[in-house]
């Protein structure tokens, strides 16, 4: 007689069980590794803005002078000088590049900076090694936390931080007010030359900040951008090829090679008298800002609009706040709470008023 055996085996209800358990146990893990991936995010950016603040000061002990952060003026040249740096009051052109150009050599790119002819903007076509040079990924210059880069058609490597070169939020009101305008630690050249002594950052280094976060920046009419302020006079004058143009004939600022990527710090043009709001991160919600006409103390704030959301201000993907760079290197959580008129006090580096972490911790 023939004995019959059973053969083990999970039946569907246990199937079903152990699913849905895995799927429960998924569920509570993933916000966890979400967490522990974006900490690590944060961390990798502040890395990297300790290295570019470095890179400045390295570049200072060689030549005695802060690297031009190179915002270009509006007023600019064509030809072997493109552009006059933003604050000199000579009114000399001096510098054709931005912050991220210069510092090159001192980010282990020496390769990538020698490719190109200084005496040309980056864009200039007389020069088209300098557009190669401009298309290199730097990963030091990309924050890791960007999760809404968009390749530039043109492949050139993007960026996703900037030099302050000053700040015109009133110290009463907290809105913007160009009459109150200060310069930052990292503005362009003065005369040749910026030193790093506690006489001329009045302020102290420790107090004044050099670099924030200010992303995603894409390329012009690719959400989410906004339209340079500034021409590019090197394509209005026709130096510039198809390839690297942009439909406005302004500068192109998503690209590290591009003089624009420096900014001043204002605040939403939509904050007004008695309707004060947050220089950090602002505007962040919907995704793409309010759309509308922009009036003081209003709701519009579309980030195709110059100084809303991620364009020309302080902005990142970190949830609450953004990294940001001080002058001696060290590197600190700046939240989205921040009183306007006090970031006015960390960007400014003579105006006599340090400010205590205890104000915007």
């Amino acid at each position: 007689m023939r004995q019959c055996t059973k053969r083990s085996a999970f039946t569907l209800i246990e199937l079903l069980v152990v699913i849905a358990i895995i799927a429960l146990l998924m569920a509570l893990l993933l916000p966890a590794i979400q967490k522990v991936r974006a900490a690590a995010d944060k961390m990798r950016c502040a890395s990297q803005m300790r290295q570019l603040i470095i890179a400045a000061h390295n570049y200072h002990n060689d030549f005695n002078s802060l690297p031009s952060i190179g915002q270009s003026d509006s007023n600019g040249g064509i030809g072997a000088t493109p552009f006059r740096d933003f604050t000199d009051p000579t009114g000399v052109y001096t510098s054709a590049h931005s912050f991220f150009t210069y510092i090159l050599p001192y980010v282990e790119q020496d390769n990538v900076y020698k490719q190109m002819d200084l005496s040309y903007a980056w864009n200039d076509n007389r020069r088209p090694q300098n557009q190669v040079a401009a298309q290199t990924k730097v990963a030091v210059f990309l924050c890791p936390a960007n999760g809404l880069r968009v390749d530039d058609p043109a492949g050139l490597g993007a960026c996703d931080y900037m030099p302050i070169v000053q700040t015109d939020i009133d110290p009463v009101t907290g809105i913007r007010n160009t009459a109150s305008k200060l310069l930052g630690m990292m503005r362009s050249r003065a005369n040749g030359k910026i030193t790093l002594g506690q006489i001329t950052v009045a302020d102290g280094t420790s107090n004044t900040l050099a670099l924030v976060e200010d992303y995603p920046r894409n390329y012009e009419g690719v959400s989410p951008f906004t339209t340079s302020t500034y021409q590019d006079k090197v394509q209005l004058a026709g130096f510039v090829s198809s390839t690297f143009s942009t439909p406005s004939g302004n500068q192109r600022f998503n690209c590290w090679a591009s003089p624009d990527t420096a900014n001043g710090i204002s605040g939403p043009p939509n904050a007004g008298a008695g309707a004060l709001k947050g220089v950090v991160n602002q505007n962040a919600t919907p995704f793409g800002g309010v759309p509308g006409a922009v009036t003081a103390g209003g709701a519009p704030c579309p980030w195709v609009t110059n100084n809303c959301g991620p364009n020309d201000e302080p902005f990142g993907q970190h949830t609450g706040g953004i990294n940001a760079v001080f002058g001696d290197g060290h590197v600190a959580f700046i939240p989205q709470t921040i009183d306007p008129r006090v970031m006015r006090k960390l960007v400014s580096w003579n105006e006599g008023t340090n400010v205590s972490e205890e104000e915007w911790q």
